[in-house]
């Protein structure tokens, strides 16, 4: 895949070209409406101003749009079912399985309340639109884990408890 070629495939979960920060800035975006926030530090010391800027890029109506209409249906490959929206995001509180060997046994509780998708190999974008948190990972390792996997569920369950304490 690390050729001119391979980068050149059209492979929808395996050749998205991208980093964890770029997608986690646009998992914040659909998790917080539309709005983009970010904050710029006028230097490198921790006392120095720092402005905040807001940027709305996409409407309230197209996020709704994106997320809206779910269809559930299992998937054979990994020996699950989820649903997808318009968008083609997976809300994750819909998934089931019966000890999936692609997904892992805490999965549903990992990602709880979160939408998204994620990629061969364990990389996952993330958004929960209800506490304004979006978040992403791509992996510098593969394994056979479309959604989950060791290192990702531990991220996960970091995030959850996160928002335990602050929700």
């Amino acid at each position: 895949m690390n050729t001119p070629e391979g980068r050149a495939l059209e492979i929808p979960s395996a050749t998205m070209q991208s980093n964890a920060r770029s997608l986690g800035k646009l998992a914040g975006l659909i998790a917080n409406n539309g709005i983009l926030h970010s904050n710029n530090s006028t230097s490198n010391s921790d006392t120095a101003p720092t402005t905040s800027y807001t940027y709305p890029l996409l409407t309230p109506a197209t996020i709704s749009a994106m997320c809206a209409d779910p269809v559930t249906r299992p998937d054979p490959l990994m020996d699950s079912t989820f649903s997808f929206t318009q968008g083609g995001f997976s809300r994750f509180d819909d998934f089931q399985s019966q000890h999936s060997s692609i997904v892992s046994d805490t999965f549903q509780q990992d990602f709880r309340h979160f939408e998204g998708w994620g990629g061969i190999g364990g990389s996952w974008f993330v958004f929960d639109r209800v506490r304004g948190v979006g978040l992403a990972y791509t992996m510098n390792g593969i394994a056979l884990s479309s959604l989950g996997g060791c290192r990702s569920d531990r991220i996960m369950q970091a995030v959850q408890r996160v928002l335990k304490r602050i929700h």
